[in-house]
């Protein structure tokens, strides 16, 4: 009898009870979404970066910063060039134009025994060591040469071979070693390559010095490669009315790397001759992972697991490339009013500055679930002094001072169950899709569905318990006698 006076009661002032209600579903949603970040991304998100990494992970054994370090690290602040052994320079150019911090116990590069390692870690499920070294291309700009699997090799959602736009990919003949592929246009140059056309590649001599690699430009070699493929990476698509004609118009930018490709036997080849032999530790990995549904966890796991490495998902090296533009040199918006172009990178500029580093998801969940949970126990406090006569009277008839306590948190709780229940609705539902884009089983979805909604409703009940149990005890200690005098 008493919980169902509770369920009743906490109708009984609507508009109170609908206020605390959607205090609770701003707070559960706000929960819902943090308990639902292992649920991921679609199963497209990223895409031209995990082409380009040929992985859903970006892993340098180098770890850089520019955010103040925490309590316990050690960092040395270095305004020195970017390995030329890492695409450190395309994500963070920042770094080349303020400095950075780097930890002060340098890992330069990734040994077999970090390799077998990361290879043990739940959800990784390839490894990937990135063949890179720097080279002139026509003795006219800097260029990274990287060495990618023949066509077949790679799986569609990380073969680069999706992009070409002209001529074919590496067959795995001898013609691949004389061969290379290459973007249409490089930053910084005009020049417009094509399938056929002869570039000129100048590769310096290569050496281990204190451990690390360094290139000799004044010893170098010049080698002719054939270009048999081009490739165009879509970066973006971009809606706008036009000013001529007043209707919508929509164009695809690409973006061009200063990354040429070559087979893995031409690199091979070109570094052993250029370093004599000098054994090659990559700088940087690429780990590939079944689906994107719980990249993040697994990046966040990685990251308290080896400390000493930086580890990036595709999807937020994605976003950076796309806030820098360094994939998209002034020839990629050829085709845009000019305008537009300039609009798009004022707004990234803007959004970059905007930006807090910390992360404040914690604190500011803290203060909602506080503001939601006071209303709630503000709501209690009210209906409390509102009925105490009824309180009275069903303690004088026989109420004992638990059915007085229990009814008053049944009410509470059922408050912040619509409201939690409501709130994780609101937020689930993308978690859901994106898992369903990632061919998740149903049961699997299921399952991940209803442990999220466990830890929200669990949340949100025991908050209500708690907030609501002084309000509820106060209504319990009331005098019979006290309240009929009042009246």
């Amino acid at each position: 009898m008493f919980l169902r006076l509770g369920i009743t009661n906490a109708w009984r002032n609507l508009a109170r009870s609908l206020l605390a209600i959607l205090s609770m579903t701003v707070a559960a949603s706000f929960l819902s979404y943090s308990v639902s970040l292992e649920k991921g991304y679609a199963g497209g998100a990223g895409q031209f970066v995990r082409r380009m990494q040929n992985g859903e992970i970006i892993a340098y054994a180098e770890k850089l910063s520019l955010e103040m370090p925490k309590v316990g690290e050690h960092w040395v602040f270095e305004d020195e060039p970017l390995s030329d052994f890492t695409d450190y320079e395309l994500y963070y150019p920042e770094y080349s134009n303020t400095g950075y911090l780097r930890l002060a116990e340098r890992n330069n590069y990734f040994t077999t025994e970090d390799l077998a390692a990361l290879n043990e870690i739940a959800g990784i499920g390839a490894i990937n060591p990135i063949l890179r070294f720097p080279a002139w291309l026509n003795t006219q700009m800097q260029v990274s040469v990287v060495g990618r699997e023949t066509q077949g090799i790679d799986t569609k959602e990380h073969a680069m071979e999706e992009y070409l736009i002209d001529g074919h990919w590496f067959s795995g003949e001898e013609s691949d070693l004389n061969s290379v592929v290459i973007s249409q246009y490089i930053p910084g140059s005009e020049t417009q390559y094509k399938v056929g056309d002869t570039i000129e590649l100048t590769v310096p001599r290569f050496s281990r010095i204190e451990n690390r690699l360094h290139a000799q430009w004044f010893k170098e070699e010049t080698i002719e490669l054939k270009v048999i493929g081009i490739v165009a990476i879509p970066t973006r698509y971009i809606s706008y009315i036009n000013s001529a004609t007043g209707l919508t118009s929509a164009e695809q930018i690409y973006g061009y790397s200063s990354e040429i490709y070559v087979s893995k036997t031409l690199w091979w080849n070109l570094w052993n001759r250029a370093s004599d032999q000098t054994p090659y530790y990559p700088e940087q990995l690429s780990l590939q992972t079944e689906n994107l549904t719980y990249l993040e966890d697994i990046v966040y796991d990685l990251g308290n697991l080896f400390p000493h490495f930086q580890f990036v998902s595709a999807p937020k090296a994605e976003e950076r490339l796309l806030s820098n533009f360094s994939l998209e040199p002034e020839i990629a918006f050829r085709n845009l009013p000019l305008k537009l172009s300039l609009d798009l990178k004022n707004q990234a500029i803007r959004e970059q500055q905007a930006v807090i580093s910390a992360d404040l998801r914690l604190p500011i969940l803290i203060l909602i679930l506080f503001n939601a949970a006071l209303l709630v126990a503000a709501n209690i406090l009210i209906m409390v002094t509102e009925r105490k006569r009824e309180m009275a009277i069903l303690k004088a008839i026989g109420a004992m001072r638990k059915n007085i306590i229990a009814m008053v948190l049944v009410e509470a709780v059922m408050v912040t169950f619509l409201g939690g229940s409501l709130g994780f609705l609101l937020v689930e539902v993308q978690s859901i899709l994106n898992q369903i884009t990632n061919r998740n089983p149903f049961f699997v979805i299921l399952s991940n569905v209803m442990r999220s909604y466990g830890i929200v409703v669990g949340s949100t009940a025991i908050i209500a318990i708690i907030f609501g149990l002084l309000p509820a005890i106060k209504s319990a200690s009331m005098s019979v006698m006290g309240v009929l005098r009042d009246e």
